[in-house]
């Protein structure tokens, strides 16, 4: 072969070899950015050194001190994003977005990698970005300190003019400042009567709108403000409010303690009851009630028709200010016999000789569980003749009274009669029943009132009238077996 077709031969070779494609070079745009927290979203550009020849794709891994404070868009996962690459394109990118949340955390930091491209391109020498995304809260990153009242009662009298200091204490130094609030509501006990702001009290600082605001500063050990009550010269009952701690902000949490009672006395003397008169069909029944000097009860006038005409006193003696005898009569007195701070045994004479007396138990609530009344016999002796058990709701309101005959002895009694009371209103009672002249036995009003003697079932249901204080002015009972009606009057 001849040198000439040689060199033909090799001059085609040469123009059947493809022409080597040079590489495009992709890399970030630029190598560090700053982003505000509050900010939507910040692109991230990469560029290709020459348009894309083919299709591809560049993986990034994203790296950060705090992961869940930002997003990205396409989504990373397990932080890595692939971009895809087309034909053509000179630049690619994806989306920063921060999470904008109210705490003061400090600024984040996040660092993307070009970590791997497919063929056909290249890792540009600026391979790597630092985002640094800026918090834009104000208050430095804190403890938090738990704020609770220092106690959960406490009780002033209306003419405490100074006030009362009311406490919150923090479980430790408060590391910056922040706000304690306080909101409060009237406690509806005695005859109901609401205490109003401006009214029947005030605060230091001042309420708005129903709030206490504190301030804190840092390093406060606690915060406090001053109930005031302001003094009237009308009898509204003892009142009581609750504070509530509703919110702490900057260092502050609520705490469990989160709840204080307070109670106002009142310094003037409350109404005394006057009488009271039931009526039924064809009867009626009247008690009155007379104080001594000392304002302590001193008699008892009642009167009864049934139809015929029946009436006594009962008049009341004390000493070193307890309950020591009852008189009914001139030849009938009754002695009261004392253990510490409870009546334990009453003894009745007449005419000198001891005819009657009652022992009395207590539950371990303090109220009167039992009493056992013991008659004179023909001999001389004493013996049981009736035993009464009372039970009680836990507020110390009667529940049940159930009379037993122990003729049989205390291994065998019979049942004679069960009373039940139910349904109390949250209404102080001004006229309560008196098991014992100095025990209150139903301190509110009872709504329904059920007794069972005899083979027969009576159930009376309590309507009650009252007056612009919240006492009641009159009771209606009605049952099966008829109505009655019951007035009260005050001094």
């Amino acid at each position: 072969m001849g040198l000439a077709l040689l060199g033909l031969i090799s001059c085609e070779n040469e123009l059947e070899q493809p022409i080597p494609q040079q590489t495009s070079i992709v890399q970030f745009a630029e190598n560090q950015v700053t982003i505000s927290e509050n900010q939507n979203e910040k692109k991230i550009v990469l560029n290709l050194s020459k348009p894309a020849t083919k299709q591809g794709t560049v993986s990034i891994i994203i790296t950060s001190n705090q992961l869940t404070k930002f997003v990205t868009v396409p989504a990373h996962v397990n932080g890595r994003i692939d971009l895809p690459l087309s034909k053509g394109t000179t630049s690619v990118s994806f989306l920063i977005k921060p999470v904008n949340d109210t705490q003061r955390d400090g600024d984040k930091t996040l660092s993307a990698l070009l970590s791997e491209v497919s063929s056909g391109f290249e890792i540009g020498s600026q391979h790597s970005l630092t985002a640094l995304i800026l918090d834009d809260d104000d208050e430095p990153v804190v403890d938090l300190v738990e704020a609770n009242f220092l106690v959960n009662q406490i009780t002033t009298g209306e003419h405490e003019s100074g006030g009362s200091v009311i406490e919150v204490s923090l479980s430790g130094p408060a590391p910056a400042s922040g706000e304690i609030g306080i909101e409060y509501a009237s406690v509806n006990i005695g005859y109901g009567i609401e205490i109003r702001y401006g009214i029947d009290f005030i605060t230091e600082p001042a309420a708005e709108n129903g709030k206490i605001t504190l301030a804190l500063a840092k390093g406060s050990h606690q915060a406090n403000f001053k109930f005031i009550p302001i003094n009237n010269q009308v009898w509204l009952g003892d009142r009581s409010i609750v504070f509530t701690l509703t919110s702490g902000e900057g260092c502050v949490k609520l705490g469990q303690l989160v709840e204080l009672q307070l109670k106002i006395t009142d310094d003037e003397l409350a109404p005394k009851i006057k009488s009271y008169e039931t009526v039924g069909g064809g009867w009626k029944v009247k008690r009155s009630y007379d104080y001594g000097y000392d304002n302590k009860l001193d008699k008892i006038t009642w009167e009864q028709y049934t139809p015929g005409y029946l009436g006594g006193t009962y008049s009341y003696e004390y000493q070193q200010g307890r309950l020591h005898k009852m008189v009914e009569s001139a030849n009938r007195e009754t002695f009261y016999l004392w253990e510490g701070d409870r009546i334990v045994k009453e003894e009745q004479y007449t005419d000198g000789l001891l005819k009657k007396y009652v022992l009395y138990g207590y539950d371990p609530a303090g109220n009167i569980g039992e009493a056992a009344f013991h008659y004179r016999q023909p001999d001389g002796s004493m013996k049981m003749g009736l035993l009464i058990v009372y039970l009680y709701y836990t507020d110390g309101n009667l529940y049940k009274k159930m009379v037993y005959n122990p003729a049989n002895g205390l291994e065998n009694l019979s049942l004679i009669s069960t009373v039940t009371y139910e349904n109390y209103l949250d209404v102080e009672n001004p006229f309560p029943l008196e098991i014992l002249p100095n025990v209150n036995s139903q301190p509110r009003l009872p709504g329904t009132y059920r007794e069972e003697a005899n083979g027969s079932d009576t159930f009376f249901n309590f309507t009650y009238e009252f007056d612009d204080m919240g006492r009641p002015l009159k009771r209606t009972a009605t049952s099966n077996i008829g109505s009655e009606i019951t007035t009260y009057k005050y001094q």
